[in-house]
């Protein structure tokens, strides 16, 4: 048993990591290298802020002017690109008093220090993990009217249609600022390579920390005409993302989120990663194996029920309706079924059947009605087939 438990605390060792981050890509490397792991940096974006921004500038005249009724802030790094570039034009005083005397909220807390340090009161900070869900959730919650009120959105590169859209059924005029864009990287060199890896089954997981890394990652595939050739890689490669936001993007383009951490940081991102990689990339090679043996395809549906059954989401550390786990001693060894099989088979005979060892295994969750049954006393069932060496005294 020493050896199973051993793989539980191996960290990413012996494991090789793609991460697309950018702005972090270093500090992301240096987490990854400390759990044993070999990174592949892959930048896939760039910041570019737009100078001569008129969404920013038709911002500040409407706040000087009054006809903005409330603010909602994404970024911190947006909030002081925002800035940055309206000093330009307006007195910096003048437009921290404007936004002073009107409801601000705020997503994330490097947005909340930014506005503490600048000296602006904040309404409403949104809680973890801050989606466009939480945000709508959290002005519900605390019962801010929208009504005929003109709402400022500071965007963060990449529009978030689903937030704009909330926030107008709500009856709010919105108000889009967009302060900087992304761009592909200068050099879409380690991209490529990081492509050419995925594809050639080099890579065993992939970190995405932003959304717009999913559809440069896509664009550049597609552009080098290996698209499906690279979606077929990140199906026998374990894809791990930082929170919602992201596993939401990748979701879009019909790719299968492995893994999520419980808080959208990257420090949290890659110690969860350390914890599960190793089983999760056992699991991505027996399929791949499977699926190369045996010509086997996932039907129309299955990533859909990979993605909502709540014993798997607990397994990815995903919130969940209910504890989807119901752990007992035994839980098949009253039923007939059970009981058939061992009177003509010793219990080492079973578990070396891997047709049997399944079927009286999910027969028990099966009849009992919940998802999974850790059956005490028969943790050998799914061992002995696994070829581990166990020993049943």
């Amino acid at each position: 048993m020493n050896q199973v438990a051993a793989s539980s605390f191996a960290g990413l060792t012996g494991l090789t990591v793609v991460s697309f981050e950018s702005r972090l890509a270093g500090a992301m490397s240096d987490l990854i290298s400390r759990q044993g792991g070999t990174a592949l940096s892959a930048p896939a974006v760039q910041e570019i802020s737009l100078a001569e921004n008129r969404d920013a500038l038709e911002f500040a005249r409407e706040l000087l002017a009054g006809r903005i009724d409330l603010v909602v802030l994404l970024t911190g790094v947006g909030i002081r690109t925002l800035l940055t570039v309206i000093e330009g034009a307006y007195p910096r005083a003048e437009i921290l008093a404007a936004l002073s005397r009107i409801p601000t909220i705020v997503r994330g807390l490097k947005s909340q220090m930014v506005l503490r340090e600048l000296g602006v009161p904040i309404m409403l900070a949104v809680p973890d993990p801050n989606t466009w869900r939480e945000i709508l959730s959290a002005i519900d919650d605390a019962a801010i009217p929208l009504q005929d009120r003109r709402v400022a959105v500071q965007e963060y590169g990449r529009s978030n249609p689903e937030l704009v859209a909330g926030l107008a059924a709500r009856g709010a005029s919105v108000m889009q600022v967009s302060v900087y864009r992304w761009a592909l990287p200068e050099d879409c060199g380690p991209l490529r390579r990081a492509i050419k890896a995925i594809i050639e089954r080099q890579v065993d997981l992939v970190f995405f920390t932003t959304a717009v890394q999913v559809d440069h990652l896509l664009q550049i595939a597609a552009k080098e005409g290996l698209e499906e050739s690279l979606r077929a890689g990140l199906r026998d490669t374990v894809v791990a993302s930082i929170g919602p936001t992201c596993s939401d993007a990748l979701r879009e383009h019909g790719l299968v989120v492995d893994l999520e951490p419980e808080y959208p940081k990257m420090g949290y991102l890659v110690q969860t990663a350390a914890r599960h990689a190793h089983v999760l990339c056992r699991i991505k090679r027996a399929r791949a194996v499977r699926r190369a043996v045996c010509g086997a395809r996932e039907e129309p549906g299955t990533a859909t029920l990979l993605e909502e059954s709540p014993f798997l989401k607990a397994c990815r550390l995903e919130p969940t309706p209910y504890t989807p786990i119901w752990i007992m001693r035994q839980a098949g060894r009253y039923m007939l079924e059970y009981r058939e099989i061992r009177g003509k088979l010793s219990f080492l005979e079973l578990c070396h059947r891997p047709d049997l060892a399944a079927e009286v295994t999910v027969t028990a969750a099966q009849r009992l009605g919940v998802d999974a049954a850790i059956i005490f006393g028969d943790i050998l069932l799914v061992m002995q087939p696994m070829g581990i060496g166990l020993e049943f005294t």
